[in-house]
């Protein structure tokens, strides 16, 4: 006689837990379950071997053993499965917040390095000019010394050309014209004091007016490593970051693959009827 067809079991929907405690505890609670099943399994069986129907006893014993065990097992693999994924997601949330929060430190260190070397590569500013003031305190005071020069020559020229004048007039006209010329060859004399003003004026407009070419194209220079120093770090960090968010994202994905595995329901295997086994 065939055995009756086995109608396939369907799988329950996965159950919700509050925790990943309380689905613990489920799961040692079933494992329990079953442990005690098995045991009370075998006592009966040590009993019915004292009966007359032996063999029928054993086999109710049996089915009330897998039935108990087959229920415990389901239920302990649903919370296990739970505690995984919860265990999962408590480690993934804090890679993810231990990654944003060195990307932040990361990048505050970069603006720092990057504002610091920019500091350093501007160029230093202009110092003010004096030299402005000082070459108009010079030109001023050499316009004060030429005039201050220019009346006591005219003062003292007059009193003496006078004399000199009326007994050169008195005695020749031939002296006359050597006390004419006398004052035009002293002239030079008297106008050159008016130079060093000009040389005032230079030296005070030279100190610290402008820096030359070459400290400009060395500072320039200067300026240009930096930026390129820190253009380079930036890349690199950012390298560094797409890497890390690459492994982290092909970690994810594995661990997604597995969850979708442990998700999957399995086919619980049908058992065969057990009449007349022992």
């Amino acid at each position: 006689m065939a055995p009756p067809p086995v109608e396939p079991k369907v799988a329950a929907p996965a159950p919700t837990y509050a925790s990943a405690e309380a689905a613990q505890a489920i799961a040692d609670a079933a494992r329990a379950e079953r442990a005690a099943a098995v045991d009370a399994y075998t006592a009966r069986v040590r009993e019915c071997m004292h009966t007359f129907f032996a063999t029928s006893c054993a086999d109710k014993a049996r089915e009330q053993r897998n039935t108990i065990t087959e229920r415990a097992d389901v239920t302990r693999q649903q919370a296990e499965l739970f505690v995984r994924q919860e265990k999962a997601r408590v480690h993934r949330e804090g890679l993810a917040a231990e990654n944003a929060r060195r990307d932040a430190r990361d990048a505050e260190a970069t603006a720092a390095r990057q504002a610091e070397a920019a500091r350093a590569a501007q160029p230093p500013a202009r110092p003010a000019g004096p030299g402005t003031g000082s070459g108009a305190a010079g030109r001023g005071q050499a316009g004060r010394g030429q005039a201050g020069a220019a009346t006591p020559s005219a003062g003292t020229s007059a009193p003496s050309a006078s004399p000199a004048a009326s007994s050169s007039a008195a005695s020749s006209p031939a002296a006359s014209a050597p006390a004419s010329e006398a004052p035009a060859a002293t002239a030079p004399s008297r106008a050159a004091p008016a130079a060093p003003s000009t040389g005032a004026t230079s030296r005070g407009t030279a100190p610290g007016a402008s820096l030359s070419a070459a400290e400009q194209a060395e500072n320039r220079a200067a300026f240009e490593k930096k930026q390129a120093e820190a253009k380079a770090y930036a890349d690199k960090r950012a390298e560094e970051r797409k890497e890390n968010e690459d492994k982290r994202e092909r970690r994810r994905a594995a661990r997604e693959a597995d969850a979708a595995k442990f998700n999957a329901p399995a086919a619980t295997p049908a058992t065969p009827p057990t009449q007349g086994k022992q």
